[in-house]
């Protein structure tokens, strides 16, 4: 083939090759000069109720109307409700609802009440825990408190609900800190964080005075039947009260036991006396008269028998190394010193 053919056929090659780019381009150039396709503009107003669906005919939201403003729904493929969020309390606030499918009730609401802004969270057992600015509450599926944490404007508040009643409390007053256990009749219930102590006497109370001490009370028939604290004389202090009234005390600050009868007097008392020595009382009801076991200074031993007045009627002792015996007649004193016998008043 001569030189001319194949020169021949390299020009029209690159002519083919020019005018297949330059069908490209034109292409493209008259693309862009098309004008955009866009769609028609919606309506800038729609009047509820109404209903968006999709291409199938399955409602995907619905709008309508309530005496406090709108509400929204949002339904799954299964036209199961899934969430709503509305107005309420007199178009004052809005309410979100999360459901499960097949749900009637929410399992989540966010939203507000009268005290601020709460959030619900439900359980599938119907326990229900509602948190608001206020504290948190966990309920049943009756709606009825079983645990609370709550707080006031200075102080704080935990209460715990059994079968419907209150039974442990634990708060704080201007005493210092306080914790309540009640018995199978509960207490007084309230809404609100009590100020004071109950009236209701609890099952067992813990509780920090004002002085920073601590006591423990432990009661039966709303009265109490045993106590363990600090007294006001910064001395450990138990007491135990029995239904029929008679009462029993141990005090740290003068290392003393002491029993009372029902009218409130000591009958008995083993302590310390105010020189550091031991001493034991045993007294008439109406917390006078009766027998004294002492310690003298010296160490001397010493029993005393005396008239309701504290009037000594019979003493035994010791007098220097001897022991002494006196006892006191309606016409004079005898004692027995010793080995000797002395009468020192006239019979």
């Amino acid at each position: 083939m001569s030189d001319e053919v194949v020169a021949l056929r390299a020009r029209i090659a690159r002519l083919e090759r020019m005018l297949a780019a330059s069908a490209v381009v034109a292409a493209v150039v008259a693309a862009a000069a098309m004008p955009i396709a866009t769609r028609a503009a919606g309506p800038t107003r729609v009047t509820a109720p109404f209903t968006v669906v999709d291409d199938s005919g399955r409602a995907l939201l619905e709008v309508t109307s309530t005496a406090s403003g709108g509400r929204l729904v949002v339904f799954n493929s299964a036209q199961d409700r899934i969430a709503e969020l509305q107005a309420v309390h007199d178009g004052k606030a809005g309410h979100l609802f999360i459901y499960s499918a097949g749900d009637a009730n929410p399992r989540v609401m966010v939203g507000m009440n009268e005290s601020g802004g709460a959030l619900e969270l439900a359980a599938d057992d119907g326990l229900t825990t509602e948190m608001t600015g206020r504290g948190l509450v966990v309920a049943d599926a009756n709606r009825n408190p079983l645990a609370a944490l709550r707080g006031s404007t200075d102080r704080g508040w935990v209460k715990l609900w059994a079968a419907g009643l209150p039974k442990i409390e634990l708060w704080a007053t201007g005493m210092g800190g306080r914790m309540s256990m009640y018995g199978t009749s509960g207490s007084d219930d309230s809404s609100t964080p009590p100020t004071e102590p109950p009236t209701a006497l609890e099952a067992v109370t813990i509780e920090g005075r004002a002085n920073g001490a601590g006591k423990i009370t432990l009661a039966a028939n709303e009265q109490p039947r045993a106590t363990l604290g600090v007294s006001a004389s910064d001395g450990g202090l138990i007491r135990l009260d029995a239904g029929n009234g008679n009462r029993a005390e141990m005090h740290g600050t003068n290392g003393s036991f002491r029993s009372l009868n029902p009218g409130g007097g000591d009958v008995a008392v083993i302590g310390v006396d105010g020189n550091g020595n031991g001493i034991v009382d045993v007294r008439h009801k109406s917390s006078t008269g009766g027998v004294r076991l002492d310690v003298s200074d010296t160490g001397a031993g010493n029993l005393k028998i005396h008239t309701p007045p504290f009037e000594i009627k019979a003493q035994i002792g010791t007098k220097g190394e001897k022991g002494d015996m006196c006892v006191e007649g309606g016409k004079g004193l005898i004692c027995l010193s010793g080995v000797a016998i002395k009468s020192l008043i006239p019979w």
